[in-house]
């Protein structure tokens, strides 16, 4: 500054370092990784700068001597606001590439950068450097808070700056792109100190797209806006640069930037931006490394006044303590390409340093921490042969059907890719390799079985998922380049089926920028039994799953945990993922990937706490699938927390052969269409749907209203394995048949004891769950529906009202009494929990049948010919028994272990029971249940894991019901006698 007197150079020092000291400290509060100034941004995009030849010859000053072109970055962002609804200033940030001559910065003199920092506000905010130091002095006491005292204090003093505060502040927009932009404080132009100028970007009126609605709008709506016309639309926009001159320049006048110049503006260039896709975690990445000052000039171009004074010394420290942090070089780039990584073989002391560090503070510092994050799972003996019941399908199909993407993506409302998934280490302190996440052997304690065969594998590089059962067969595959999932896992075909971000977009290798699979759950994940004996490992399609869901997804959220905190951690999760040839700049967009998944952890681990006192843990077996839906659907899709709900009502996994010729599905006979059934389950596994209803012309999930991955016809083809031809006497039953009891390894069924079970089972069991199936009664016609649309008719299964059962209502109430929350832009006819689910589920498909220009012959027949229609009554279903002995535990919640349990008086059963084990006990139809490391221990006094109800016991009179008791009480060799029937069902 020039002529400034030694005391006045004494006074700027001083309140400089009082600025630079108090911007670390909102640093601090704010992010110490992110920016000092503008933290958030919507996007840095490449454009090119073109001084124009015929402008005045007093503005062919410095950059703009002679006319010329330059690649620029450009960084638009908010002011200090953390997301874009709120109001505030907008940034644009421009970085000239390739302009030669030196620049004012001695450390970056040889640079062939020049910077123009500009805000959509013709004027700053803060008249001198007294009025800022007394404006930060708050806001780092009240951070986030308005500064109060100093806005009295400045409406005292100057009345009339009050008025540019509030403009300044209380401003928002609809895109970037739409905005005019100024210096607001002067710069020098040329090289005596009486001429100075202002720059200011104007915006080509053809650069408003549709600006998205208000109620649309999320905290980064002004990112999607930017690639809703740069990618999406593929529109460029394009800004006219000018300088507008003071001469005669006054240190009073250089040193007020409140007050708007009266002097006209010159156009001297014009910037372009053209279409692309800038969205990407490598340009993120290289767009956050760079660093922005007005100081880095041209000395023709060199800032003047207070303000700048103050910029020059506060942005270069908040720099240069932001690159420290995220360990990044300052440099200034030669090209809009990311330079490649130089390699920092001594930071690896460092981070290996910070991994024990991490690891010690975990187990030894950190009792409480270490314990919520440990993941306990049981170990099994291994077994010896594992053998596949035959059911009626052919072992390709059965392949195809465990594999089959439904177009959800694991794990529900974290969703990370598949190849993330098989990247990620088990959740264990390790300082090493703590194994693979996908391990086949670890994933099997969970209770998911093993592939056992070479046709569950995908090729990792593709992840081209089978489209029929033949594709299964096409050799071997080799441990170079595949990767085995186990039964019910998935994954997608990474060009026509990617992994989607919550916004819609494609999820995207940090290195390579190439779309990523998704990794999702088909039905057999669920609907998939395993009983072993002796050794031998019984598989059983469409029976019940001894699955811990919930357990997995705790222990990928540790595993998560664990490689963002572990440097070394990460630093094998980023080799996996991006090759030993990444640069830092991929290694950063993977971080800040992970950072955005962590953050979902957090935020889900949240709402869990909130609503953990309303639940009750499901362990093994079970699932509280439709409230879990609920959630998926109404409070993470929906964007409504509110929305989010307990696990109050788990309920055991159901088999599902004959389930398509039922009238009703559920247990509480609750869903009448197949088809919405099966997509809200796919919408249940974390399969996306469109809430936002943006314009038909994006590609993303925010066009049109309902859009979702539900893979429709995948879930009919399911459907068709599953149900078979319309059953008759004659043919029996055609799809997924109940297994039949394996004699040879579970033991011969004794036929005498058997027929005498079959006279009880008439006695006590058939006036509910119908005549045995296969026997002339069962096919009366009193026992079936009169066909329907299709020809089609079903059993008539007996509904059994609550209060005569006597079984935990939770489950019951649960769906009944559930209500959602919907904005504005999702009308429904009922917030009612099932009327809602069924709308927006029917709402899916039907949209999903339109633009594959399916018939209406066609659609009917994809429907299962049934309405979409839903219920909440007060009743359980009574389905046949074929195949029973099969799908331990029992009742609805799976609080009874053992049919010879479930056989008898309610007091009689177990209080406290473990789940997780897989050796059958033949004698008594049931998993052992004595105590198991990493198990669940089953209490039957929680709410919703009542074991009451369904009892035999005297005294017992049909004509007089007692609630509860379904029948008489049995003695020991009665009950053997209707296990022994059973078995033969």
């Amino acid at each position: 500054m020039t002529n400034e007197t030694e005391a006045a150079a004494k006074d700027r020092l001083a309140k400089t370092r009082l600025i630079r000291l108090l911007q670390f400290v909102a640093m601090a509060k704010s992010g110490i990784s992110k920016r000092g100034q503008h933290p958030k941004p919507h996007g840095v995009v490449r454009a090119s700068f073109e001084v124009l030849d015929n402008i005045p010859t007093r503005y062919k000053v410095g950059l703009f001597a002679k006319p010329g072109r330059y690649d620029a970055l450009i960084r638009f962002s908010n002011g200090p606001q953390t997301e874009d609804r709120e109001a505030g200033p907008q940034g644009m940030a421009i970085k000239l590439i390739g302009v030669p001559g030196e620049k004012i910065l001695e450390a970056e003199a040889s640079a062939t950068t020049h910077d123009f920092i500009l805000i959509d506000g013709p004027v700053f905010f803060v008249r001198d450097t007294d009025w800022y130091v007394r404006l930060f002095k708050e806001l780092v006491r009240n951070f986030g808070g308005k500064p109060k005292e100093w806005l009295a204090a400045l409406e005292k003093a100057h009345p009339e700056d009050i008025y540019v505060v509030e403009n300044y502040h209380n401003r928002i927009v609809d895109s970037p792109l739409a905005r005019p932009f100024w210096s607001q404080v002067p710069y020098a132009f040329g090289r005596d100190d009486t001429t100075i100028c202002r720059y200011q970007a104007v915006p080509d009126p053809q650069n408003m797209a549709a600006p998205i609605p208000p109620q649309f709008r999320d905290k980064d709506y002004l990112r999607r806006a930017m690639v809703g016309q740069l990618t999406t639309a593929a529109r460029s926009a394009s800004f006219d640069f000018f300088v507008q001159l003071k001469t005669d320049a006054t240190p009073e006048g250089i040193d007020n930037p409140t007050v708007e110049w009266d002097t006209p503006s010159q156009r001297v260039a014009v910037i372009t931006i053209p279409a692309q896709d800038f969205d990407r975690p490598d340009q993120i990445r290289f767009g956050e490394n760079l660093s922005y000052t007005p100081w880095h000039a041209l000395p023709e171009h060199r800032p003047v006044g207070q303000i700048n004074e103050i910029r020059r010394t506060v942005y270069a420290a908040t720099s240069r303590l932001r690159h420290f942090i995220n360990l990044a070089r300052r440099q200034e780039p030669t090209s809009a390409v990311a330079p490649p990584d130089p390699g920092r073989p001594l930071w690896r002391w460092a981070r290996l340093a910070t991994a024990a560090a991490v690891v010690a503070a975990l187990v030894v510092g950190v009792p409480k921490i270490w314990s919520m994050l440990y993941v306990a799972v049981p170990e099994f003996p291994p077994v010896e042969k594992s053998v596949w019941l035959d059911q009626n399908w052919k072992p390709p199909a059965r392949e195809w059907y465990r594999h089959a993407n439904q177009g959800g993506q694991f794990p529900p409302m974290i969703n990370v890719p598949y190849d993330w998934f098989i990247a990620l280490e088990q959740p264990y302190l390790t300082l090493g390799d703590s194994g693979a996440l996908a391990d086949q052997a670890y994933l099997d304690r969970f209770g998911f079985i093993p592939s056992s065969t070479e046709e569950g594998a995908y090729d990792w590089r593709h992840c081209k998922e089978p489209k029929t059962g033949a594709d299964y067969t096409s050799g071997p595959a080799t441990q170079a380049w595949r990767h085995r999932l186990p039964v019910g896992f998935t994954c997608s075909d990474r060009e026509a089926d990617p992994m989607l971000l919550p916004d819609g977009r494609p999820w995207r290798n940090a290195a390579t920028g190439e779309a990523m699979s998704a990794i999702g759950l088909s039905c057999a994940a669920c609907h998939t039994g395993r009983l072993t004996f002796k050794g031998t490992q019984l598989l059983i399609d469409g029976g019940s799953a001894m699955t811990d869901i919930v357990k997995l997804n705790q222990a990928i959220g540790v595993s998560l945990f664990l490689t963002h905190w572990d440097p070394l951690r990460f630093d094998r999760f980023a080799l996996r993922l991006l090759g030993a040839d990444a640069n830092d700049d991929s290694r950063a967009a993977l971080r800040a990937q992970l950072d955005a998944v962590y953050g979902r952890v957090r935020a889900l681990g949240a709402l869990d706490k909130k609503v953990k006192p309303q639940g009750v843990e499901e362990g093994f077996g079970r699932l509280d699938a439709l409230n879990r839906i609920g959630n998926q659907v109404f409070s993470i899709d929906l964007d409504q927390p509110g929305n989010y709900v307990g696990s109050s009502a788990p309920v055991h996994y159901p088999r599902i052969w004959d389930t398509p010729w039922f009238p009703w599905a559920q247990y509480s006979a609750s869903i009448g269409q197949p088809m919405v059934r099966n997509a809200g389950e796919a919408l249940g596994t974390g399969a996306s749907i469109a809430f936002a209803g943006a314009a038909q012309a994006s590609p993303s999930l925010t066009a049109p209203l309902y859009t979702s991955t539900v893979q429709v016809a995948n879930l009919f083809k399911m459907e068709e394995m599953i149900a078979g031809k319309q059953p008759s006497e004659g043919d029996g039953f055609t799809g997924l048949h109940a297994p039949k009891w394996p004699a040879e390894i579970l033991g011969p069924i004794k036929t005498e004891l058997a027929e005498r079970g079959a006279k009880l089972y008439v006695e006590i069991c058939q006036h509910c769950h119908l005549p045995a199936k296969g026997s002339k009664a069962f096919w009366e016609d009193k026992h079936w529906m009169k066909s329907k649309a299709g020809g089609q008719r079903y059993l008539k299964l007996n509904e059994i009202p609550v209060e005569e059962v006597g079984t935990d209502g939770t489950y019951l109430d649960s769906l009944a009494n559930r209500t959602v929350k919907l904005p504005p832009n999702v009308v429904l006819e009922s917030d009612r929990f099932p009327e809602a689910l069924k709308e927006v589920v029917g709402k899916a498909v039907s949209l999903w049948y339109d633009k594959q220009s399916i018939s209406a012959d066609k659609r009917e027949a994809m429907d299962g010919y049934r309405k979409n229609d839903v219920r909440a009554e007060m009743v359980y279903k009574a389905r046949p028994l074929d195949g029973v002995w099969a799908t331990p535990p029992y009742l609805h919640n799976g609080s009874v272990p053992t049919i010879e349990a479930l056989l008898g008086p309610a007091r009689e059963r177990p209080k406290t029971f473990w789940l997780g084990h897989r050796e059958y006990d033949p004698e008594k139809l049931g998993y052992r249940h004595d105590e198991l490391p990493g198990g669940f221990l089953y209490k039957t006094w929680l709410p919703g894991n009542h074991n009451t109800g369904h009892e035999f016991d005297d005294p017992y009179d049909k004509n007089a019901m007692v609630p509860g008791r379904v029948g008489r009480k049995l003695s020991p060799d009665e009950r053997s006698a209707l296990i022994e029937f059973l078995k033969s069902m």
